[in-house]
């Protein structure tokens, strides 16, 4: 479990250093506009552009050896970005450290599947904390003490932070070996047929509401809080944000396995997300902060509960094509839904106004799944 809880703590850390890192990036490699946000968003975009194929990389080695690869990558790539001398090159290492992140991330439902059911459900658990846990330490702890490390140098601070990955890689061995190796039928496996399942559809909207309300919130809270005129502040208001992982990972670690595949849970904690996300929008005081708290702990323990699931319900083929298309699913429209409402109404100043197509089309998918059967709870 210690080691899953490794793995998963370095699935995030990757991604979010790179904020914090941004004035230094900046003065030496001078991006543009679009590339400061392709730096962020790249890795999620390959999130949902190679999660097939890394499922099919997954079977064809299988998911020691994959995993073993993705994570001697995700150190290595990380690394690359360090030493990169231009934007582009930045940007190749950037998507490689995507695609490893990807590889690693779509192998652990098998990887812990395989040995055995108690693990598959625990130890879901356990790397989807180490995730969550990841995700404050890169936000909280890159500027206060790792940068400081680094004598201020953006280019170590990088590596510093990709050396943890090289002791996971050298734990990987320790882990158990699978129990059994669990295929389900043919006819079984031609129902979970990947995109053409509603149930990875209902579970992807569901990650994709998710972490949009989530990434949406962290990348243009300081451009919505600039236009409020009551007394908020953006230290709070980015320190309320950045804890809301870690308590999800504490409920996760109290009451996690007894949620996961809960419709209800995944359903409640949409809608909760979503009318907190709009009050985040329209509020104009200090209230926002209450409002920033709950939506993101509600979309971050809605896009846990529908990533845990396929290792705790599934196994062998099904899992696979299940995990593989709802990441796919999720990531894309999490990316392309935000990003496309502001492009279309992008000669609005108000940035809340450009956000609000999200708000809109969030919550009439959760209206028309709510209406729909979900996935079945994972006794």
């Amino acid at each position: 479990m210690a080691v899953l809880w490794c793995v998963g703590l370095y699935l995030r850390i990757p991604i979010l250093v790179v904020p914090p890192l941004l004035p230094g990036i900046r003065e030496a490699l001078a991006p543009g506009f679009a590339a400061t946000g392709a730096m962020t968003l790249l890795p999620l975009f390959m999130l949902a552009a190679f999660s097939a194929p890394a499922s099919r990389i997954g079977r064809a080695l299988g998911d020691t050896r994959s995993l073993w690869i993705g994570i001697l990558g995700l150190a290595v790539f990380s690394m690359l970005r360090g030493a990169a001398e231009g934007v582009g090159m930045f940007l190749i290492a950037t998507i490689l450290t995507g695609g490893a992140i990807t590889l690693v991330q779509i192998v652990l439902p098998p990887f812990v599947r395989d040995r055995g059911e108690r693990l598959g459900r625990y130890g879901s658990i356990a790397y989807l904390n180490g995730m969550l846990v990841g995700e404050f330490l890169a936000a909280a702890g890159t500027i206060p003490i790792v940068l400081p490390l680094a004598a201020g140098d953006w280019r170590i601070a990088l590596t510093l932070w990709s050396l943890p990955a090289i002791v996971i890689v050298a734990l990987v061995p320790w882990l158990p070996p699978a129990e059994r190796s669990e295929e389900v039928s043919e006819e079984r496996s031609e129902r979970a047929a990947g995109l053409r399942d509603p149930q990875s559809w209902w579970l992807g909207i569901q990650i994709a509401i998710g972490v949009g309300v989530f990434y949406s919130m962290n990348a243009y809270l300081e451009a919505v809080l600039s236009t409020k005129d009551g007394p908020i502040s953006l230290s709070v208001a980015l320190a309320v944000l950045n804890v809301t992982p870690v308590l999800v990972a504490l409920t996760l670690a109290a009451a996690g396995p007894r949620l996961i595949g809960r419709r209800g849970a995944i359903l409640a904690m949409g809608v909760v997300g979503v009318v907190n996300f709009l009050l985040f929008l329209v509020l104009d005081g200090p209230e926002i902060h209450a409002a920033i708290a709950i939506a993101g702990y509600s979309a971050t323990m809605q896009t846990m509960l529908v990533l845990a699931y396929p290792a705790a319900a599934c196994k062998g083929v099904e899992l696979r094509r299940l995990n593989a298309a709802m990441t796919a699913i999720g990531y894309s429209l999490a990316l392309l839904v935000p990003i496309g409402g502001a492009a279309i109404l992008s000669g609005v100043g108000d940035p809340a106004v450009k956000l609000l197509p999200f708000v809109v089309l969030a919550s009439v998918a959760l209206c028309v799944l709510a209406m729909r059967a979900g996935p079945q709870a994972a006794e």
